[in-house]
């Protein structure tokens, strides 16, 4: 992926001039002035770059964030800068994802004046700004001009570096309003999960403990792909917040046994039911890559697992509809949401559609109306089961009353042959 952005990039003029920092209320993208460096070996370090041993190898960006695809290549990003205004303007990298993010500022005659080094791997509590994004103090100051360096590695998401210059001031008011999003989200995820447990509990019928599960463990994963776990939940246990190819995993492995359920497969539909029940041993088997240290493989694995994974029940509920399961259409037209938002999250992941506002998250947009959809499917099958509860009780109150005429018919008959024969008699 690496490789064909650079042949891209290549046949756009590079704009060489510093950006400048004037205005306080403004928001500023580096990666409009910015160039980058694929180590394709990882052996360049910035005492390399300093020396001018490799300044003709960066090569401008065309994206207004620096998206390499599925790649954990470290990847150089340069920039010059300088600020006309006494404030203090930090550099926000908005990835938490990103295993490994080294800050280099070089002044204008070269000797490297700060240096800081972080990732995902390192606890909020030692962090410079506790937070799960990564910012650092530009410390500009009489507007010189100041030469930024970025090294960056990552190992359980695809290589993307959303980059903003502004005040401390500005970004706490964006992260109030993002906190805000995320706040409703994960509340509506653990309302579904709380309300999905209790049917469980109250109906005893599986399928609402599969789909609990399903929530459970997709919350996880967003908690740990957003930031929200390492910042409010394992902040001094960053180690929880690589396991995402874990927590997809268990959440793919819960989505089958879910439709398994939900859909009746095994009557239904008893050959693709097999292969159903097979697609689980692909998770397994990605849980497995992941625990022996292949961390980028498992990512990879569980990307395309789920694209599989989902075009598959999708089939299955489309066979079992066909065959006459009404509940099957509700579970098509829920999941169909998610279908589409995997499709764009796999195109984004690769880098082949830009990064906004939508596709940011549009994952988590996509998973919120699938699980409200599905919810009211599940709703429906609810009903289904009062109404035929409802209609066996009725059959049954009717074969009693029949059962009871037939008695009394009989006692009826009994009763005018013992008449007879003491009549008889």
């Amino acid at each position: 992926m690496i490789v064909c952005f650079t042949l891209w990039a290549h046949s756009v003029n590079a704009d060489d001039a510093p950006l400048i920092l004037n205005d306080g209320s403004k928001v500023y993208n580096p990666a409009q002035r910015a160039f980058f460096f694929a180590d394709d070996h990882n052996t360049i370090s910035i005492d390399d770059i300093l020396q001018n041993r490799l300044e003709e190898k960066f090569i401008p960006i065309t994206n207004k964030v620096p998206t390499f695809g599925l790649n954990n290549t470290p990847v150089w990003i340069r920039f010059d800068i300088a600020s006309q205004l006494p404030e203090d303007f930090f550099l926000l990298i908005e990835n938490p994802s990103l295993s490994s993010v080294d800050f280099f500022l070089v002044d204008a005659s070269g000797i490297m004046i700060n240096h800081v080094s972080t990732g995902s791997y390192q606890p909020i509590d030692v962090r410079a700004v506790k937070t799960a994004n990564f910012y650092f103090d530009l410390q500009l100051k009489d507007s010189q001009v100041y030469t930024c360096y970025l090294k960056v590695r990552t190992s359980v998401s695809s290589m993307q570096i959303p980059m903003q210059i502004a005040t401390m001031k500005h970004f706490y008011e964006q992260k109030h309003r993002v906190t805000l999003w995320q706040g409703l989200y994960f509340g509506l995820f653990v309302f579904m999960f709380i309300y999905n447990a209790f049917l469980f509990y109250s109906l005893r019928d599986t399928s609402y403990l599969y789909f609990a599960s399903f929530i459970f463990f997709m919350g996880l994963m967003f908690a740990a792909v957003r930031g929200f776990g390492l910042e409010y939940l394992w902040s001094s246990n960053p180690f929880l917040n690589e396991l995402v190819p874990v927590y997809g995993s268990l959440a793919g492995i819960s989505v089958i046994l879910f439709t398994a359920r939900f859909l009746h497969s095994e009557m239904n539909t008893p050959k693709l039911h097999l292969w159903l029940i097979a697609i689980i041993s692909l998770f397994v088997l990605n849980i497995i890559v992941f625990l022996t240290g292949w961390r980028f493989l498992a990512y990879q694995i569980i990307l395309y697992n789920a694209a599989v994974t989902l075009f598959f029940i999708m089939f299955v509920a489309l066979k079992v509809w066909l065959n006459g399961y009404e509940p099957a259409k509700y579970y098509l037209f829920a999941w169909s949401f998610f279908v589409a938002g995997i499709i764009a999250f796999f195109l984004r992941e690769l880098g082949f559609l830009p990064i906004n506002a939508i596709l940011g998250n549009v994952l988590q947009i996509a998973s919120t109306v699938s699980i409200l959809f599905m919810s009211f499917a599940l709703s429906r099958k609810i009903n289904i089961y009062i109404e035929s509860r409802n209609q066996a009780k009725e059959l049954a109150l009717q074969a009693a009353l029949e059962n009871e005429r037939l008695i009394s018919n009989q006692n009826q008959l009994l009763e005018a042959r013992v008449t007879q024969r003491t009549i008889d008699l």
